[in-house]
């Protein structure tokens, strides 16, 4: 009975932990999208009235030179970090649709399978982005002189997450709850 609930602790633990990363991502999420947003858009307005003030001769406002770098690189973490939410919640469709595929009895051993599948294919890209966001460490931005780094630790803090998610889902399949 001890090691029955000792499993059901680490199970509430990482369901936990995988719904505080869901939050976390959703949040960022929010912040990198509607910065993005309003970073194009304003550089939009301010070249369009740039285009607009050469014609008339003017030199009143210029565009933001660092707003597409920017914006580039927010990309890169609402990517990752919305693919780490997308995970949780089982939207990829690629992995559900194999799974799918296979009858009833079988289901549930690919489903694992496939898990362990890609734990294993996440823990390598987490590591190698994480070496990678290291190695970028002295290089700095074009036109932002900040350091490449914490672009890229996007990257590694995206597949954390999904390795959570999935270590969540995996204890959720070896020892299903009583009430599923």
């Amino acid at each position: 009975m001890g090691s029955l609930q000792a499993v059901k602790a680490v199970q509430v633990l990482f369901k936990k932990m995988s719904e505080l990363c869901e939050k976390i991502g959703i949040t960022i999420s929010i912040v990198y999208g509607v910065s993005v947003f309003l970073i194009v858009f304003s550089g939009v307005l301010l070249r369009t009235g740039f285009t607009l003030q050469a014609h008339l001769g003017l030199n009143i406002v210029r565009p933001f030179p660092w707003s597409e770098e920017l914006a580039r690189w927010l990309l890169v973490g609402l990517a990752m970090l919305s693919a780490s939410v997308g995970f949780k919640r089982k939207e990829h469709i690629g992995i559900e649709l194999v799974v799918d595929l296979f009858p009833p009895v079988l289901k549930r051993a690919v489903a694992i399978i496939t898990d362990i599948t890609v734990l294993i294919f996440m823990a390598i890209c987490l590591y190698s982005s994480y070496i990678v966001a290291l190695q970028a460490a002295n290089q700095t931005g074009d036109v932002i002189p900040y350091s490449m780094l914490w672009v890229k630790m996007n990257i590694p803090l995206g597949f954390a997450f999904m390795i959570i998610h999935a270590l969540s889902h995996m204890i959720s399949q070896f020892f299903p709850e009583e009430s599923e």
